[in-house]
């Protein structure tokens, strides 16, 4: 496994964030999802929504491993 530095994971995060975003909004903006059906509209959120927890849960998961990593590297815990 390859060493990751804890900025390095955290900048992962924030971009893999702004790129599901991105999509989404243009997907609701191109996509006409803002013109569709509330039922549609609620649809589109709750998806956007999961995406985003999972980006999240998956980044915060390799933040935890690069920082504890880089702190059994110095020799604390």
């Amino acid at each position: 496994m390859s060493e990751r530095s804890p900025r390095g994971e955290l900048l992962r995060l924030v971009l893999g964030v702004l790129v599901i975003d991105v999509l989404a909004s243009g997907a609701y903006t191109f996509g006409g999802v803002g013109n569709a059906s509330p039922r549609t509209r609620i649809v589109f959120a709750a998806i956007w929504t999961v995406a985003t927890l999972v980006v999240v849960l998956i980044g915060l998961r390799r933040l935890r491993e690069a920082r504890l990593s880089a702190l059994r590297q110095h020799g604390r815990r």
